[in-house]
């Protein structure tokens, strides 16, 4: 299991126009300084991890967990966040941390959870090897 991994942007904002041509925005240049970051900090874990995962499908479990103030109104209603567009940004970022290409991985659980302290604000990530199997519908 991966703590305290940081948020990635949303896919709305990976990417920015700059005359005409795609650039990663300058809230995914920091993603990845972070991821980079993370990297060198966990190494060991890291290594240990991908020895373990490599060549195999793995069910990656995502928990994002945001700061309450992104995720209810001040009258307690539940804010629109859909947790779905950090998916894409946190799989590139874990496949540079182990040095697995993205393609293996497979989608597990993907929840949004809420913290008090906005310095509580983080990834968990569960990986486990992914077992495929038969599916024998009903007829």
């Amino acid at each position: 299991m991966l703590k305290n991994l940081p948020l990635p942007p949303s896919i709305n904002n990976l990417y920015a126009t700059y005359k005409g041509h795609r650039i990663k925005s300058v809230e995914g240049k920091v993603f990845d300084k972070k991821i980079q970051y993370y990297k060198l900090k966990h190494m060991l874990l890291l290594e240990e991890i991908s020895l373990y995962l490599k060549d195999k499908c793995i069910k990656v479990d995502r928990y994002f967990v945001f700061h309450k103030s992104r995720v209810f109104c001040k009258n307690g209603d539940i804010k629109k966040l859909d947790v779905t567009n950090y998916v894409k940004s946190l799989d590139d970022g874990l496949s540079i941390l182990l040095g697995i290409d993205d393609r293996y991985f497979k989608s597990g659980v993907c929840e949004l959870m809420w913290c008090e302290h906005k310095t509580n604000e983080q990834v968990i990530v569960d990986l486990n090897q992914f077992m495929v199997k038969e599916y024998r519908g009903i007829i």
